[in-house]
């Protein structure tokens, strides 16, 4: 029974530094600070980017890029049955960042297609999309963020 316990406590304390971080996980501590300059494109996508930028409007920072955004979304129907209703549709959200420095201005173009069968509440595919439009613009204004702070 000792040996089983000797162990189980040698494998936690190793397992606890095996040095896993996320990598977003110090991504609200880096030292930038973005300002939204101009915003076009997806009302919808607009609204929840600017939302998500106010947690990286830091007047304090090291660094501070101006931004110029353009979303774009697009819903293509990809099938339909044999009444002619549409049963999949193909989602396409993009999102451009033009980062822009006193030196040069930089482009960032992110894209995403996601395939989905229709639902035949339409609130509901309505919340399933913003869903959608949600995750795909935080995830990119990370990734944003990685790439900004490792020019630095």
């Amino acid at each position: 029974m000792k040996q089983k316990s000797f162990i189980i406590i040698i494998i936690c304390l190793f397992l606890q530094n095996c040095g896993f971080a996320p990598i977003y996980s110090d991504n609200k501590e880096k030292k930038i600070s973005l300002n939204l300059v101009e915003i076009e494109g997806d009302d919808e996508m607009n609204s929840i980017v600017s939302t998500s930028l106010k947690r990286y409007s830091n007047n304090s920072s090291e660094k501070i890029y101006n931004l110029n955004i353009t979303t774009d979304y697009k819903r293509n129907v990809l099938s339909k049955n044999k009444k002619g209703e549409i049963t999949n549709y193909l989602l396409i959200s993009k999102i451009t960042f033009e980062v822009l420095n006193n030196e040069n201005a930089e482009i960032y173009n992110f894209e995403d297609e996601t395939k989905s069968a229709n639902i035949s509440n339409q609130f509901e595919f309505k919340q399933y999309e913003k869903a959608i439009k949600k995750n795909f613009i935080n995830l990119k204004i990370d990734e944003l963020i990685l790439r900004l702070s490792n020019l630095q």
